[in-house]
This record gives structure tokens, sequence and C-alpha cells, in this order.
């Protein structure tokens, strides 16, 4: 496997962090399948040993690094990781790996989700690196890695859900929201009446003719 590591991030940021992982990568007691065979083929412990060293020495954790400069900015400001860039390798053969699915939205077959880790302390039974590592096993052999993804997280069928479900609430929502319209015409038809029968009732003035009249009222106030 190639391990290309494809940030939102900037590169004086992410960098610092690769970097400790990397560092951190060669303390850990990880072998390839072609450097477990060269380590048993040494003879001595002593052979064993400098050849284990020479190994951590140019063992490298990320092949390529892309970052936030890479990605596609969409008029919403989301940034898209899109797999086009890399021109020279077979797409049939990448795979993403991303806690957000619509970073890979361009190429959803060749995506795989994974539960965010935050910490220990918020994920202390985190399992998802390892159950990734049996995942690659699997599709390692496979000619085409789109085929499997898309059959083990069916992302395209949950995308076509996904609209499918947003137009049955729009339709929901269209006889709703037209009760509401019409509501809303009848109750602005009736606050009309009410300001009209106000007006009349509200602009009275003396009669002469009629005795005692009440006091001069315009829209309710008294002179």
């Amino acid at each position: 496997y190639e391990l290309v590591f494809f940030l939102f991030s900037h590169k004086s940021y992410a960098d610092t962090v690769l970097d400790t992982l990397e560092r951190e990568f060669k303390k850990a007691e990880y072998l390839t399948e072609e450097e477990r065979e060269l380590m048993e083929q040494a003879g001595s412990a002593a052979e064993r040993s400098s050849l284990l060293r020479r190994i951590k020495q140019n063992q490298k954790l990320f092949d390529f690094r892309l970052y936030r400069d890479h990605c596609i900015k969409t008029p919403e400001g989301i940034f898209i990781k899109d797999l086009s860039i890399i021109r020279n390798r077979n797409l049939a053969t990448v795979m993403i790996v991303d806690n957000a699915v619509y970073s890979f939205g361009f190429q959803l077959e060749n995506g795989i989700p994974i539960i965010p880790f935050y910490s220990p302390q918020v994920n202390p039974d985190d399992q998802e690196l390892k159950h990734l590592i049996y995942y690659f096993e699997q599709v390692h052999a496979r000619d085409d890695v789109r085929l499997q993804n898309r059959v083990a997280f069916q992302l395209r069928e949950l995308q076509q859900l996904d609209l499918q479900q947003q137009l049955i609430i729009i339709n929901q929502q269209q006889p709703e929201q037209q009760q509401i319209e019409e509501e809303d015409e009848e109750e602005e038809g009736e606050e009309e009446g009410c300001e009209e029968e106000q007006e009349d009732e509200g602009t009275e003035v003396d009669d002469p003719e009629a005795g005692s009249p009440p006091a001069y009222q315009v829209y309710g106030k008294s002179a």
C-alpha cells in the first residue's frame, strides 16, 4: 500500500502532527511482510539488530501528504478531497478513509467511512483502525476496490435514499404550508373586517340633536 495523508489543514499545522506520528510509528514494532522475511533470513542476533535499525531509519509512514491547497472548495465553503488530482494512480486501487463522508463526495465508491476519534478519554474502546486493517486485508487482492466498497458501505444507495427522504418531506410539507397560508389569509381577512368595524365605531362626533352625546372619540381615544 501507499499511504497518502489527505487533510483539510494547512501544511504548516499538519506537518507538525504528521511528523510526530511518523516518529511514533518508527518506535512501533511494525514490519511489512518483506521486512519480516529479511529479518528471518538474518543469521545472528547482532545482524537482526543492525538490520532492524536500518529498516526503521528508512521506514516512512506516509508516502505522500496532501493539504488544504489540494482540496476543492465549494461555494458553500466545504472542502472536498477530489481524488482525480492524483493523475498517475488508477482509482480502482485507491481508497480514502474519512469520518466526513462529504469530503470524498466526488468519488463515493473510493471512500471508507470511519467513526471519529477524539481522544482515549472520549473513545476508550475505539477499535476502528483494527477493523480497518481487517477490511484492507479483504480487499487487497481485488482488481477494483470500488466494487467491494459499493457492496460494503452502500453510500450511493444512502445518498439516493437521502434524496428520496428529502422529496418525501418536501411533498409532506407542501399541503401543510398551503394550509398555513390559507389560514393566514383567513386571519388577515378577519383582522381587516375587525379594523373596519372599529373604524366605524371610533369615528363618532357630537350630534346636537341627540340630547347628551358621548365624548368625541377617534380610534378609541377619548377627547
